[in-house]
């Protein structure tokens, strides 16, 4: 986890992802994370693939060498070692159930000896055996039969036949620092979370969704604080369950139950307002919490897998100490615990002409246009509630749905500046990141760190371009500049 926390998963997963995870575990280096993401569940990514290919090409080469088998007869033996793999892949005892078969229909079809079947089906079975169990060991069995999924899901398919049943897959990775943590999802319907539940010594003691973001898996991640269960320091013996009561793989597994510590409860609120260097105080501020302490509200990687955050039960929400993501005020009303809200705001025009430079990156808008031309077209015509006011929409809480871009007024301003001046712990300013870092460390007792790096830079075009265009942001946003205004006079620059 973030601050220290480098699980046993880093081992156990293909190079490009190892890079990954390293650095989103030991730097909280998330942007980059983000952007760098391979596919997930890609073949040839998947190292068991390969060795298994390879393996059964050499078992598949001993077997012709020691059989005494012509080049015409080796697609034969080549199917018969196929069924030997698939059965032994499936069960031990199938394997060898198979082995006796492919043996006599070797003797009878080719003519040839049944020891020698038997000495070469059984290579063969023996090699797909040494891959299953390194698979199982490794917790890559649990990827691939994902991968098979995805697969078949990816065939055209009758309505009729689809697979409605619950097919979840996932595995218990490890225990670190007392924190139990793992992946879990329905092969059918990835979009659900699943819902797991630990046991302590056979006893129920907490349940929890398969929500948070990791690279190699996407937002099907869970976490176990065992901190929280109130048990004195004790060795135990712990499993984690499917809702169907299945156990999850790996599990159990004994582990070291940690005293309770006692340490502040308070959920910290950062309310990430786009274009303002969010993700870099983000991640700094993520350094200071466990992985399991965490909640990313976005809709994207890193973001949790929940459409609302009331469905995450209470106990999990409680346990959330740093909640950041591109929501409004109004999210602390999901939460049980103690809230502080901070965010760190820009100056309105500033922020405008870099969320419009972004737009034109991501080939929004009209790209023929020169950039003043197309940002007085997009803020004429508003389709983007991002180029409309959003200071004053985050602050204001009023939900997007009910204030469509162009119909932000004097009351959702008056909203907002109540919400600023009662709601709101620290506001901090993206030119002095460093500053604002420095308050809420002391606020929250945070660890000291060093200078802010630059990230999600956007590369096209300069703010220079952009002269023809500030009276028409300054019109079309003037209740964001009315409202930095007030955000200057209760948290001045200086």
């Amino acid at each position: 986890m973030i601050a220290g926390f480098k699980p046993d998963v880093i081992k156990r997963i293909c190079k490009p992802e190892k890079i990954l995870l390293k650095r989103f575990y030991r730097n909280g280096d998330l942007s980059a994370m983000v952007e760098s993401t391979p596919v997930r569940f890609a073949f040839f990514q998947s190292r068991i693939v390969v060795y298994a290919i390879a393996s059964l090409l050499l078992a598949a080469g001993v077997l012709i060498w020691l059989l005494p088998v012509s080049v015409a007869e080796t697609a034969v033996c080549a199917s018969l070692a196929a069924v030997v793999t698939l059965a032994t892949l499936s069960g031990i005892v199938r394997g060898m159930i198979a082995v006796v078969i492919a043996a006599v229909a070797f003797a009878y079809l080719l003519e040839g000896s049944l020891p020698a079947g038997l000495a070469g089906f059984s290579l063969v079975a023996l090699s797909a055996y040494g891959i299953e169990r390194w698979a199982i060991l490794s917790g890559r069995d649990q990827k691939v039969r994902l991968l098979l999924s995805h697969l078949r899901h990816s065939r055209p398919q009758n309505p009729d036949e689809a697979d409605s049943r619950t097919r979840e897959l996932g595995r218990l990775d490890g225990c670190h620092n007392g924190v139990l943590y793992g992946w879990a999802l329905d092969a059918n319907d990835e979009t659900r979370a699943s819902k797991l539940s630990l046991y302590v010594d056979g006893r129920p003691q907490a349940e929890t969704l398969a929500v948070h973001y990791r690279p190699d898996v996407g937002s099907h991640c869970f976490y176990f604080d065992l901190e929280s269960l109130n048990e004195p320091a004790r060795e135990a013996s712990v499993d984690v369950r499917f809702s169907d009561g299945r156990v999850v793989p790996n599990a159990p597994m004994t582990v070291r139950v940690p005293a309770r510590l006692t340490r502040r409860k308070e959920a910290v609120l950062f309310m990430h307002i786009s274009k303002t260097a969010g993700t870099a105080f983000r991640e700094a501020l993520a350094e200071n919490y466990r992985l399991s302490e965490i909640a990313y509200v976005y809709p994207d990687a890193p973001g949790m897998l929940c459409r609302n955050l009331s469905d995450l039960p209470l106990e999990q929400r409680r346990g959330f100490r740093l909640v950041a993501g591109h929501f409004q005020y109004g999210i602390h009303n999901f939460f049980p615990q103690e809230y502080a809200y901070v965010t760190i705001v820009r100056e309105p025009v500033a922020r405008i002409i870099s969320e419009h430079r972004y737009l034109r990156e991501k080939g929004r808008g009209n790209t023929e246009q020169n950039a003043a031309s197309s940002l007085i077209a997009m803020l004429e015509n508003p389709e983007h509630v991002n180029l409309d006011n959003l200071l004053v929409r985050c602050f204001s809480g009023v939900n997007e749905s009910e204030l469509p871009p162009g119909s932000v007024n004097e009351k959702t301003y008056r909203l907002a500046l109540e919400n600023l001046r009662k709601g709101f712990c620290i506001v901090g300013h993206q030119e002095r990141l460093q500053a604002a870092y420095e308050t809420m460390r002391e606020r929250f007792d945070w660890k000291p760190r060093g200078a802010f790096e630059r990230v999600n830079a956007t590369r096209v075009g300069t703010p220079e371009e952009y002269e023809g265009a500030r009276e028409a942001i300054e019109r079309s946003n003037r209740w964001d500049l009315e409202l930095y205004a007030e955000i200057l006079r209760l948290y001045p620059l200086g």
